[in-house]
């Protein structure tokens, strides 16, 4: 079984910290469905560990979150990489995150091995990313996608998952409160397949 992770990234997940609390939020509530997937895979699909794969797309936000639950979890993930130099304009502490997924993925695989025509373009940009996510929904069988239901790489991920007849697992992010709780948090299942998850 391959699971396809998409979501957004920090700027729509409470910030670059990660340990604010969406995102740890997230985090926990991916673990959990994570751990009940893997569980599904095992025990009625008739899946083999070394068949289990999760594939991340590299970016910052639910990408690298998802990474970190993955290697909590001890479930191998590939890094499905868009282009050779996603992380260049980066923060430097956001590139050391970045190479520490890589560091612990079962493999990396990079989906052009060339730089869109210019850097810059956010139109070639946005091309080679939407590229990106489609090869990963065309590896997997499942999408699990942190989405608030807006317009944008994360949107188009789960609209391609949906036409391809993908079973999709939609984790809406929220907000947090003033009080620090959650509000507006909720999962729910597109395309769902005849399953027991156990969510």
């Amino acid at each position: 079984m391959k699971i396809a992770i998409t979501g957004h990234r920090p700027d729509k997940l409470g910030g670059y910290d990660a340990n604010n609390p969406l995102r740890r939020h997230l985090r926990n509530r991916f673990k959990d469905i994570l751990v009940s997937l893997v569980a599904d895979a095992l025990t009625f699909r008739g899946a083999k560990p070394q068949d289990i794969e999760v594939y991340v797309g590299g970016a910052l936000g639910f990408d690298t979150d998802a990474a970190r639950v993955c290697v909590e979890a001890a479930v191998p993930f590939v890094v499905a990489v868009p282009f050779p130099s996603q992380w260049k304009r980066w923060k430097p502490s956001d590139q050391a995150v970045y190479r520490n997924m890589l560091t612990y993925a079962k493999r990396v695989e990079y989906v052009s091995e060339v730089d869109p025509p210019a850097y810059g373009d956010g139109s070639a940009v946005a091309s080679v990313l939407n590229a990106r996510n489609r090869y990963m929904v065309d590896r997997c069988d499942i999408v699990v996608a942190a989405w608030d239901g807006s317009r944008g790489g994360t949107g188009h991920c789960v609209g391609y998952a949906r036409q391809k007849g993908k079973e999709i697992i939609v984790l809406t992010p929220g907000r947090v409160c003033g009080d620090g709780s959650l509000d507006n948090d909720r999962m729910y299942y597109i395309n769902p397949q005849p399953v027991s998850h156990n969510l």
